[in-house]
Protein backbone atom coordinates (compact mmCIF):
# COMPACT_ATOMS: atom_id res chain seq x y z
CA UNK A 1 0.00 0.00 0.00
CA UNK A 2 3.22 2.60 0.38
CA UNK A 3 1.33 4.48 2.52
CA UNK A 4 -1.32 5.07 0.00
CA UNK A 5 -4.25 7.39 1.98
CA UNK A 6 -6.80 6.75 -1.35
CA UNK A 7 -6.44 3.12 -1.27
CA UNK A 8 -6.05 3.07 2.70
CA UNK A 9 -9.91 4.68 2.57
CA UNK A 10 -10.99 1.54 0.20
CA UNK A 11 -9.14 -0.67 2.82
CA UNK A 12 -11.69 0.24 5.73
CA UNK A 13 -14.55 0.87 3.53
CA UNK A 14 -14.04 -3.10 2.87
CA UNK A 15 -14.30 -3.36 6.64
CA UNK A 16 -17.28 -1.74 6.38
CA UNK A 17 -18.44 -4.21 4.06
CA UNK A 18 -17.17 -6.72 5.23
CA UNK A 19 -19.06 -6.21 9.06
CA UNK A 20 -22.40 -6.67 7.43
CA UNK A 21 -21.79 -10.61 6.45
CA UNK A 22 -22.48 -12.14 9.79
CA UNK A 23 -25.64 -10.67 9.44
CA UNK A 24 -26.38 -12.19 6.54
CA UNK A 25 -27.08 -15.97 8.38
CA UNK A 26 -30.03 -17.40 7.79
CA UNK A 27 -32.65 -16.73 10.06
CA UNK A 28 -31.57 -18.03 13.09
CA UNK A 29 -34.05 -19.50 15.85
CA UNK A 30 -34.88 -18.90 19.40
CA UNK A 31 -33.69 -15.49 19.34
CA UNK A 32 -30.19 -16.29 18.17
CA UNK A 33 -27.77 -13.59 17.13
CA UNK A 34 -24.98 -14.30 14.65
CA UNK A 35 -22.47 -13.37 17.79
CA UNK A 36 -24.39 -16.31 20.08
CA UNK A 37 -23.56 -18.72 16.73
CA UNK A 38 -20.14 -17.45 16.50
CA UNK A 39 -19.73 -18.38 20.38
CA UNK A 40 -21.40 -21.92 19.99
CA UNK A 41 -18.65 -22.18 17.41
CA UNK A 42 -15.96 -21.82 19.43
CA UNK A 43 -17.12 -23.74 21.97
CA UNK A 44 -17.56 -26.98 19.93
CA UNK A 45 -14.26 -26.30 17.90
CA UNK A 46 -12.58 -26.13 21.36
CA UNK A 47 -9.15 -28.38 21.55
CA UNK A 48 -10.37 -30.41 24.84
CA UNK A 49 -13.18 -30.97 25.77
CA UNK A 50 -15.13 -27.27 27.56
CA UNK A 51 -13.54 -23.93 27.12
CA UNK A 52 -12.84 -21.28 29.87
CA UNK A 53 -15.01 -17.91 28.81
CA UNK A 54 -11.61 -15.93 28.68
CA UNK A 55 -10.32 -18.55 25.91
CA UNK A 56 -13.57 -17.06 23.73
CA UNK A 57 -13.23 -13.81 24.74
CA UNK A 58 -9.55 -14.20 23.68
CA UNK A 59 -10.32 -16.04 20.03
CA UNK A 60 -12.78 -13.42 19.70
CA UNK A 61 -11.02 -10.51 20.72
CA UNK A 62 -14.05 -9.28 22.79
CA UNK A 63 -14.16 -8.64 26.91
CA UNK A 64 -14.98 -11.11 29.37
CA UNK A 65 -18.40 -9.19 30.30
CA UNK A 66 -19.20 -8.87 26.92
CA UNK A 67 -18.87 -12.92 26.26
CA UNK A 68 -20.17 -13.88 29.74
CA UNK A 69 -23.29 -12.23 28.93
CA UNK A 70 -23.61 -13.98 25.85
CA UNK A 71 -22.79 -17.30 27.48
CA UNK A 72 -25.41 -16.44 30.14
CA UNK A 73 -27.74 -16.15 27.12
CA UNK A 74 -26.93 -19.57 25.58
CA UNK A 75 -26.86 -20.80 28.52
CA UNK A 76 -30.74 -19.93 29.61
CA UNK A 77 -31.19 -21.15 26.21
CA UNK A 78 -30.39 -24.68 26.64
CA UNK A 79 -27.71 -24.44 24.44
CA UNK A 80 -24.64 -24.46 26.28
CA UNK A 81 -23.91 -26.08 29.80
CA UNK A 82 -21.43 -24.57 32.71
CA UNK A 83 -19.14 -27.12 34.53
CA UNK A 84 -16.19 -27.11 36.96
CA UNK A 85 -13.01 -26.93 35.26
CA UNK A 86 -11.49 -29.98 36.96
CA UNK A 87 -7.77 -27.84 36.14
CA UNK A 88 -8.97 -25.14 38.79
CA UNK A 89 -12.21 -25.51 40.52
CA UNK A 90 -12.29 -22.13 40.74
CA UNK A 91 -12.85 -21.98 37.27
CA UNK A 92 -16.13 -22.96 34.96
CA UNK A 93 -15.60 -24.55 31.51
CA UNK A 94 -18.34 -24.00 28.83
CA UNK A 95 -19.48 -26.91 27.23
CA UNK A 96 -22.21 -27.58 23.99
CA UNK A 97 -25.72 -29.41 24.62
CA UNK A 98 -27.10 -31.73 22.42
CA UNK A 99 -29.60 -28.57 21.57
CA UNK A 100 -26.52 -26.34 21.35
CA UNK A 101 -24.77 -29.18 19.45
CA UNK A 102 -27.77 -29.26 16.77
CA UNK A 103 -27.26 -25.55 16.06
CA UNK A 104 -23.88 -25.54 15.76
CA UNK A 105 -24.07 -28.51 12.63
CA UNK A 106 -26.92 -26.37 11.00
CA UNK A 107 -25.95 -22.93 11.04
CA UNK A 108 -21.84 -23.36 11.37
CA UNK A 109 -21.08 -26.98 9.32
CA UNK A 110 -23.74 -26.65 6.83
CA UNK A 111 -23.94 -23.04 6.65
CA UNK A 112 -19.81 -22.88 5.51
CA UNK A 113 -20.37 -26.03 3.34
CA UNK A 114 -23.05 -24.25 1.30
CA UNK A 115 -21.05 -21.22 1.99
CA UNK A 116 -18.15 -22.27 0.18
CA UNK A 117 -19.84 -23.48 -2.37
CA UNK A 118 -21.27 -20.23 -3.42
CA UNK A 119 -18.03 -18.76 -3.12
CA UNK A 120 -15.42 -21.40 -4.50
CA UNK A 121 -14.63 -19.10 -7.30
CA UNK A 122 -12.49 -17.02 -5.45
CA UNK A 123 -8.88 -17.95 -4.92
CA UNK A 124 -7.49 -20.13 -1.90
CA UNK A 125 -4.49 -17.97 -2.31
CA UNK A 126 -6.84 -14.64 -2.55
CA UNK A 127 -9.08 -15.79 0.87
CA UNK A 128 -5.29 -16.42 2.45
CA UNK A 129 -4.41 -13.11 1.12
CA UNK A 130 -7.61 -11.46 2.91
CA UNK A 131 -7.60 -12.75 6.14
CA UNK A 132 -3.79 -12.06 6.43
CA UNK A 133 -4.49 -8.34 5.52
CA UNK A 134 -7.59 -8.27 8.17
CA UNK A 135 -5.70 -9.66 10.72
CA UNK A 136 -2.37 -7.58 10.14
CA UNK A 137 -4.36 -4.50 9.81
CA UNK A 138 -6.65 -5.27 13.55
CA UNK A 139 -2.87 -6.27 15.28
CA UNK A 140 -1.49 -3.05 13.43
CA UNK A 141 -4.15 -0.87 14.22
CA UNK A 142 -5.42 -2.24 18.38
CA UNK A 143 -2.02 -1.85 19.07
CA UNK A 144 -1.20 1.52 17.37
CA UNK A 145 -4.44 3.92 17.92
CA UNK A 146 -4.21 7.02 15.89
CA UNK A 147 -5.14 10.64 17.51
CA UNK A 148 -6.03 13.46 15.39
CA UNK A 149 -7.33 16.39 16.28
CA UNK A 150 -9.47 17.23 19.41
CA UNK A 151 -13.69 16.43 19.65
CA UNK A 152 -14.13 20.22 20.08
CA UNK A 153 -11.58 21.28 17.72
CA UNK A 154 -13.60 23.95 15.27
CA UNK A 155 -10.58 24.69 12.66
CA UNK A 156 -11.08 24.13 8.94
Amino acid sequence: MAGNPELTKQLIDSFHLAKKIPGMLPELPNHLTPRHVHILDHVCQAKEPGIRISEIAKQMHSTMPSITKMVSELEEKGLVEKSRDPKDRRAFTIHAAPSGLKIYRIYVEEYYQRLAALLKEIPEEDIRTAVRVIQTAYDRMSRNPIQIGSPNSTEN
